[in-house]
């Protein structure tokens, strides 16, 4: 009996003892995410027309921010590229916390499925589908958009997003057949910062491109 109950001083003893990590761990993530969700809020507002259907990615981009562009507007001064640190988060629980967009993200195979809808729309001439008018062709673009978790500075005044956009166009002649005519995709950093306690865009810096 005396055994077990030494066991159990010994598991709470360092129950107690970790116990304020834990706590500044949950602290730190609660923090990213509160900060984020704001930051996104901000974007969001900023954007002339509310994501559609599949506009979005449903998982986090994936691409780090270069050492160049971490040190320039972040203060850092490591020689490595940064990553945003883990927040056991998904981008509709940041972006969407009231939930009244989730239809905007969509995986890979959700987002190719909106596609071939929206080229047999494009094809059997839905009104609505055709985007713009190229002299004599109609022409029809879908794009889908990623972000990077933010990677913010040590007091939260400067956060980092990398931004993934890519555009794939089909055109239509008024006597002819569908023909996808190419994409385009782009990367860019985009830096934020804090002015009277709200998030403003401060700069943008290409990071990548492909047409």
């Amino acid at each position: 009996m005396r055994r077990y109950r030494l066991l159990l001083t010994v598991c709470l003893g360092l129950l107690a003892a970790a116990s304020p990590y834990v706590t500044a761990a949950q602290d730190l993530l609660e923090r990213q995410r509160w900060e984020a969700t704001n930051l996104f809020a901000r974007i969001l507002e900023r954007t002339a027309s509310k994501p559609s259907r599949c506009d979005l990615a449903a998982t986090w981009l994936d691409y780090p921010v270069p050492e160049g562009v971490a040190r320039r507007h972040l203060g850092l001064t490591i020689r490595a590229d940064l990553v945003p640190s883990h927040h056991a988060t998904r981008p509709v629980e940041v972006i969407d916390p009231s939930g009244r967009m989730q239809h905007a993200f969509c995986d890979d195979k959700e987002s190719k499925m909106r596609q071939d809808e929206l080229v047999q729309d494009f094809t059997r001439g839905v009104p609505g589908t055709a985007t713009a008018r190229l002299d004599s062709a109609y022409r029809l673009t879908v794009s889908r958009t990623e972000y990077s978790f933010p990677i913010f500075s040590r007091n939260y005044r400067r956060a980092i997003i990398v931004v993934a956009r890519t555009s794939y166009f089909w055109v239509k002649p008024p006597a002819g057949e569908v023909k996808a005519t190419g994409l385009e995709a782009a990367g860019e950093a985009e830096i934020y910062g804090k002015q009277d306690g709200a998030w403003q865009l401060l700069a943008r810096e290409s990071l990548f491109s492909a047409h």
